[in-house]
């Protein structure tokens, strides 16, 4: 079974002018690239909204049995909330390659009735290492969902990224293309009608009071991206907070949690909501300490403020603002490193 994007992927490899891909269900032969729209079973990547693994045992086993190497890339979708990309291999073959699997669902999680993400565009030529024979045992490829940078930037011109965690009661945050950490607060607005009044006005305000007259710094601040974790009603308030004329130019991003908690979080801390919520925390203040530019944060750190910090830094480092590596501080036990 294929659905749209799954076509959408074979129409990319014919204008890469490839003929390297194979569909099949049986899976008899080694085959490059593998597109089918059910999810394999057991994997990081393959949970439901209710947190149970799902996808098709039959066809991780079709894999895993198929004669000579698995696939180096497996295109698949039907887990919305399973949207993102790993490695893996599979089988326990002595000559085995790493494949990549790509989960491209673009629809809401849970019962889709509205698409949230844009495509998935996977370069497969051989300038990139995936080669027609399969040679190349650990293929590097580029994938890019909606996030996009600007080709072009005004010189006179800051970009800044504003992150917000979705809800009532919600944390933002606001980065500028150096990867400085520069405001960060807890909000909270009465219902969504509050929400879709002040949204336009929160964007306005953080950036008039970056080019206020007290910053000495002759550049222009320039809202260029809002990231958005959540969806539903309140994601539609920030939504429509673009719909003036000056500020058509900012890319609205929707972010997953788990994609960002899967870049910064070890997968202990991954294990369950709480133990999320206290590592982002210990995260928000390491940020704050390291990439801020005000003092280290005193106190309780709000959780809806400091998922807001964690995200938005994630956001940064994929914009290529900020370039850490480990992206996180670890102790050598791998606990967060707390600034004193």
């Amino acid at each position: 079974m294929i659905n749209a994007l799954s076509l959408w992927f074979i129409v990319l490899a014919f204008l890469s002018g490839k003929n390297c891909f194979s569909l099949s269900l049986s899976l008899t032969h080694t085959h490059t690239h593998t597109y089918i729209h059910t999810h394999t079973h057991t994997i990081d990547n393959n949970r439901c909204l209710s947190g149970d693994r799902a996808g098709s045992r039959a066809i991780r086993s079709a894999v895993e049995n198929m004669k000579g190497l698995p696939p180096s890339v497996w295109l698949c979708g039907h887990i919305h909330e399973g949207r993102g990309s790993l490695r893996m291999k599979f089988g326990s073959k002595h000559e085995t390659r790493e494949t990549m699997v790509i989960n491209a669902s673009n629809a809401n999680p849970g019962r889709a009735h509205h698409l949230q993400f844009g495509p998935v565009v996977v370069d497969v030529t051989e300038k990139y290492g995936v080669q027609d024979d399969g040679s190349e045992d650990k293929p590097i490829l580029r994938s890019s969902n909606i996030l996009q940078k600007r080709d072009e930037r005004n010189k006179d011109q800051q970009e800044l990224l504003l992150a917000v965690d979705l809800g009532l009661r919600c944390g933002a945050s606001l980065f500028d293309d150096s990867g400085q950490l520069l405001r960060y607060e807890q909000l909270h607005f009465s219902d969504p009608e509050d929400l879709y009044a002040q949204a336009p006005n929160l964007l306005d305000s953080w950036v008039k009071d970056l080019n206020s007259g007290e910053n000495n710094d002759t550049k222009e601040k320039v809202l260029s991206y809002l990231a958005i974790e959540g969806g539903g009603e309140l994601f539609d308030a920030w939504e429509t907070s673009l719909d003036s004329e000056d500020k058509r130019n900012i890319q609205l991003v929707s972010v997953r949690p788990e994609e960002w908690r899967a870049h910064l979080l070890s997968p202990k801390e991954r294990t369950n909501s709480r133990s999320c919520k206290e590592a982002a925390r210990l995260i928000a203040r390491q940020i704050v300490a390291q990439h801020g530019n005000m003092p280290k944060h005193e106190g309780k750190f709000k959780t809806d403020a400091a998922e807001s910090v964690s995200m938005g830094f994630y956001m940064a480092t994929r914009l290529g603002w900020i370039r850490k590596d480990p992206i996180v501080s670890r102790y050598t036990n791998g606990k967060i490193m707390v600034p004193r």
